[in-house]
């Protein structure tokens, strides 16, 4: 797994984009996950239809959702 691989998750069908790297830290690996956008959600990093294959509605990322996991957790699913 590498800073940039992403997953979908199974219970909610978010895309999650891991955003630090393994390689320095695989006990504390932060990711991210993708949602859609609304007027009460935040507006950093919005990702519009087109820019990734899995978006297509207007979407961010949703930073104040982001976790920290281990790399055999990663692994696992």
């Amino acid at each position: 797994m590498n800073v940039g691989d992403s997953f979908i998750d199974g219970k909610y069908n978010h895309l999650w984009v891991i955003i630090s790297d393994p390689a320095i830290d695989s006990e504390r690996i932060v990711i991210v996950n993708f949602t859609k956008h609304t007027t009460e959600k935040e507006d950093d990093c919005v990702i519009n239809p087109g820019e990734h294959p899995f978006v297509k509605i207007k979407t961010i990322i949703q930073f104040r959702d982001a976790k920290c996991v281990r790399l055999a957790d990663l692994e696992t699913l």
